[in-house]
């Protein structure tokens, strides 16, 4: 049980990091549907990586950078990587970690699998990936439709100082993995421009989760 719970906290602390849908148990997976526009995805179950084992191959330097992002990040496999450094980095946080009541106390949403599969898609199409690798928005194992990033993020009222907390932290661990800066920056960008949909809180800058009463 403790296994499967840490499983289901890490895969939607991604969720959080990457504005992945699906986190917050609010909404059914959708067979047959069709997927909102700019809905995302969320990661790994549970993996131990560091912040400086994330996998993405890009270099150090944004000069003589070559080849699409996705191609320097490590295609596929290395945004996978870099997505389970991540979730182990922002796991330490306790107040981030306050977001994932609906999948640590009620056990709602997606499975972890699915969650990875959508964010991974997600960042890869967004990156420059061919579609025959990395297409979305795209329905996941078991039927799961990857959600909108207001209705995923709805339930959990995130204030914008978490979230930018999250960003700083991803960042970080990009940054010890050798991403290049350039990229860092584009990786960062993207994210922020997702900010007013899941950063919903507007009537406080930071604090924990606060769990519905009733």
């Amino acid at each position: 049980m403790k296994s499967s719970m840490k499983g289901m906290l890490a895969a939607a602390v991604a969720c959080a990091a990457m504005a992945a849908v699906g986190c917050s148990g609010s909404d059914d997976p959708a067979p047959g549907g069709t997927s909102s526009s700019g809905s995302s995805g969320a990661s790994s179950s549970g993996s131990s990586g560091s912040s400086g084992s994330s996998g993405a191959s890009s270099s150090s330097g944004s000069s003589g950078a070559t080849g699409t992002l996705y191609e320097r990040l490590g295609k596929k496999e290395g945004i996978a990587k870099a997505v389970s450094a991540i979730v182990a980095e922002e796991l330490k946080d306790e107040e981030i970690k306050s977001y994932f009541y609906f999948q640590i106390v009620k056990q709602e949403g997606p499975t972890p699998a699915q969650i990875e599969e959508c964010l991974v898609n997600q960042l890869g199409s967004a990156a420059g990936g061919p579609e025959a690798e990395v297409k979305y928005p795209t329905m996941v194992s078991g039927g799961f439709m990857c959600r909108s990033m207001i209705d995923a993020h709805k339930r959990l009222s995130i204030p914008p100082g978490v979230f930018d907390k999250f960003i700083m932290i991803a960042g970080g661990v990009l940054k010890s993995a050798g991403v290049a800066e350039a990229d860092i920056t584009t990786i960062a960008n993207v994210l922020v421009g997702t900010k007013a949909d899941v950063a919903q809180d507007t009537k406080r800058q930071t604090g924990p989760f606060i769990p519905p009463q009733g």
